[in-house]
């Protein structure tokens, strides 16, 4: 039998990548997962990849976005840059999006590693970490940017581990140094910034403990180490960083020369007069939104809602997607009005304070409650760093909610208010709740010397908090849980008035319609409420179980940790098969049709031939 340490290691990565392939398997079919900004990309970058094609030179403007703007936003290649090379071979040469979701498993593996976390339950982590709803969503939606950048962050926090707790300081450089250079490679500034925000939570945790140890001298030398390796990583992405940095001061997130006088003057009349106290309203209105970066209304457009965070725990919290409730569950009909069924499957499913979702921020059920067990049970005061981190991102993430604590951020911290959809904070959790949930089962099922009274007084107290709550929504939902969001009757109303009803009669017809739109909606909530706790009453079971057999045998351990393992992957494969199906996926074919087919505007636009007068070329 191979014992050589590198092998459990080899047979984990080929076990993702085996899942990998699973999940996506019409990719390698020749398919594609239809990915509507990638076709948008694909349309608007057409004329930078003809021209470098053709004369092998990068141009720098194109005319195919908002009238024209500098390429290197949209498609650039800098030769000098070999970080594509290592980049590919992260996804292990997989088809994308599906080199996507095998590189986050990859590296959080490379975590688990860097922090000494056996293979069974370094699998268990990687798996919950990269089948996060959010993660497949956005690759649905076509944000690879994003997820490219999502991907290298675990591998970036283990460096960072690596150099300053750890004797493989020298290790944790080289980590360090490449995976900050393939992050921002990735080209997706706002959420390296974000992951900033957890290494800034991580580096103020070895603070403190350097000054109760007595050994700050020892955690500056550490600090110089990660800053120097930090400043090689970003040495290979300056051209870009440079230059979009230098872009963004003529955009949205550049300071405005706007005021609210001419907001008012905007919006009234020629011949009207304009009211002084109106206008010196407008102004005040205006100074308490403005920036220097973006507007702080248009920042916060896509704020999570602070009962909305509970998706963590139960997917269809706030209803899922904004998909028609037909798409989402049909069987929601149960218990609603018959004359009322249609109209009801023909109402969005989402219910939450954004203005439109494409699916709920999951963690998974089983890792929340892992992660709350680790609070109660795990010695080691690293995980502080990572309850900091995730109670920090899951405030940013309310935006607008608590607009003075966002406010503040915007106006104080350099670069905050430069990014929009605060929502996307999240990603912080997304990380440092499965890295909590490994933490707990490395201790419950490695540590041969158990407290079973504290094992159990844990045990207890992380169901009270995850099933508890999981129990209430499933007992009285409608205590805590409005099922209809701020202004939807109104909406409706309108709706019906439009189609010649008579508004008397509409508000009517919407009085009877919504409680069975807002049942169905409960059905939703309260089926996927008692799903998460029987994933959590299961998991629980087996850790009692390994508390009362009281055994050290490795056959009992993995039987354990396979158990857990398989009831992870169970919930979030099944989770997430909500929102990519074998539907989501076309022929090549389909999906070059999409990019050069011509829209009626684009037919009126090639009849004006004067336009090639002016050296101006439309390609189709």
């Amino acid at each position: 039998m191979i014992k050589h340490p590198v092998f459990p290691f080899v047979v984990a990565v080929i076990f993702l990548w085996i899942c990998t392939a699973v999940f996506f398997l019409p990719v390698f079919k020749d398919q594609v997962l239809l990915q509507q900004d990638i076709i948008r990309h694909k349309g608007m970058s057409k004329d930078i990849v003809d021209f470098r094609s053709a004369t092998g030179e990068e141009p720098l403007w194109t005319n195919r976005m908002f009238g024209g703007m500098p390429a290197f936003q949209i498609s650039t290649l800098y030769s000098g840059n070999w970080l594509s090379y290592p980049d590919v071979l992260m996804k292990l040469f997989m088809p994308l999006p599906a080199g996507y979701l095998f590189m986050y498993m990859f590296c959080f593996l490379i975590l688990m590693w860097c922090i000494d976390v056996k293979p069974l339950i370094a699998v268990t982590g990687a798996l919950a970490y990269g089948f996060s709803s959010y993660f497949l969503i956005i690759l649905e939606a076509g944000h690879n940017s994003k997820a490219n950048a999502i991907g290298y962050l675990p591998a970036l926090v283990g460096g960072v581990y690596l150099i300053f707790n750890s004797s493989k300081r020298y290790v944790g450089f080289i980590l360090v140094t490449l995976f900050t250079a393939l992050e921002l490679n990735a080209n997706h500034v706002q959420i390296s910034y974000y992951g900033y925000i957890l290494l800034a939570c991580i580096l103020v945790y070895f603070a403190i403990e350097a000054l109760q140890k007595h050994s700050f001298k020892a955690y500056t030398v550490k600090l110089l180490v990660f800053l120097l390796a930090s400043i090689m990583g970003v040495l290979p992405n300056a051209g870009n960083l440079v230059s979009t940095k230098a872009y963004s001061v003529h955009t949205t997130r550049g300071p405005s020369k706007l005021n609210g006088e001419a907001a008012v003057l905007k919006q009234t009349p020629l011949d009207e007069p304009v009211n002084p106290s109106q206008m010196k309203l407008a102004q005040q209105v205006f100074n308490a939104n403005k920036t220097s970066g973006l507007d702080a209304d248009y920042a916060t457009q896509w704020s999570y809602g602070i009962g909305e965070t509970l998706t963590l725990l139960i997917p269809n919290f706030k209803g899922g997607s904004s998909q028609a409730l037909r798409d989402a569950d049909k069987s929601v009909l149960k218990g609603v009005n018959p004359e009322f069924a249609e109209q009801v499957l023909a109402s969005s499913a989402y219910f939450g304070d954004q203005p439109f979702t494409s699916g709920p921020v999951y963690a998974g059920a089983i890792i929340c409650f892992l992660a709350i067990l680790a609070m109660f049970y795990v010695e080691h005061p690293f995980k502080w760093a990572l309850f900091a981190a995730t109670l920090l991102s899951i405030v940013l993430s309310w935006g607008h909610h608590v607009m003075g604590i966002t406010k503040w951020c915007m106006d104080v911290i350099p670069g905050y208010n430069k990014f929009r959809a605060v929502s996307m904070t999240l990603v912080i959790a997304e990380l440092t709740l499965p890295l909590l949930a490994v933490m707990a089962l490395k201790q419950w099922i490695q540590n041969s010397t158990q407290n079973t009274q504290k094992q159990m007084r844990a045990l207890k107290w992380a169901l009270i908090c995850t099933g508890g709550l999981c129990l209430v929504m499933i007992v009285i939902p409608q205590a805590l849980v409005s099922f209809s969001p701020a202004g939807e009757s109104e909406q409706l109303v309108q709706q019906a008035a439009q189609s010649g009803i008579s508004k008397p009669e509409a508000e009517r017809y919407i009085m009877q319609l919504m409680p069975e739109i807002e049942h169905a909606r409960k059905q939703l909530l309260t089926n996927d409420a008692t799903r998460s706790l029987v994933l959590i009453l299961l998991t629980a079971l087996i850790l009692f179980g390994y508390v009362k057999l009281k055994s050290t045998k490795n056959s009992i351990r993995w039987a354990i940790g396979l158990g857990i393992l398989i009831l992870i992957m169970f919930d979030l494969w099944n989770v997430n098969r909500r929102y990519i199906t074998n539907d989501a996926f076309i022929s090549k074919a389909q999906e070059q049709a999409m990019i050069t087919v011509k829209s009626a505007a684009d037919e009126d636009i090639l009849k004006d031939q004067g336009l090639g007068t002016s050296g101006f070329k439309f390609v189709s």
